[in-house]
């Protein structure tokens, strides 16, 4: 019978989520790679298809981060512990002031969930457990333990 740790790591491993969970690891380390100046007039926007997308505050500081882009991108895979950034792309846009660089409104959790898609296959994957109590119990423990995985 296989541990509740090995459905869900074989669940995400078959979905293809763990890389995707490693490559939201790059929102929590922008400030640390870029440092406070940098992060304070930019923000994480997205990652579509490799490509870490930063929304900054104003054009000369995009054409200033452009020129680092390669340093940039080197440095977030280093603090993922892989190469799943392949490009960073700034775009000049209105950047939300806040205090301090590490300070965020919203914990990345609830900005990250599961897409639909991702939840029905989940749906999918724990059809084959027959008693509904302990299907509920593990779909709680599985977005919990996405929610860990992007989070550390």
């Amino acid at each position: 019978m296989e541990s509740v740790k090995e459905v869900l790591e074989r669940l995400f491993n078959k979905r293809g989520l763990e890389a995707g969970i490693r490559r939201y690891k790059a929102f929590l380390a922008w400030d640390q790679v870029v440092g406070k100046e940098i992060a304070l007039v930019s923000r994480p926007q997205k990652i579509r298809a490799k490509t870490f997308i930063v929304t900054v505050a104003e054009p000369v500081w995009v054409s200033h981060l452009q020129f680092y882009e390669e340093t940039i991108r080197k440095r977030l895979n280093e603090m993922i512990g892989e190469n799943a950034i392949e490009k960073v792309r700034f775009t000049f846009g209105e950047v939300k002031e806040r205090e301090t660089a590490a300070e965020e409104e919203e914990p990345l959790s609830s900005s990250h969930p599961l897409s639909p898609e991702e939840w029905r296959d989940v749906e999918k994957e724990l059809q084959t457990i027959h008693d509904l109590e302990l299907r509920e119990s593990l779909k709680h423990v599985m977005k919990q333990w996405y929610v860990r995985a992007i989070e550390s």
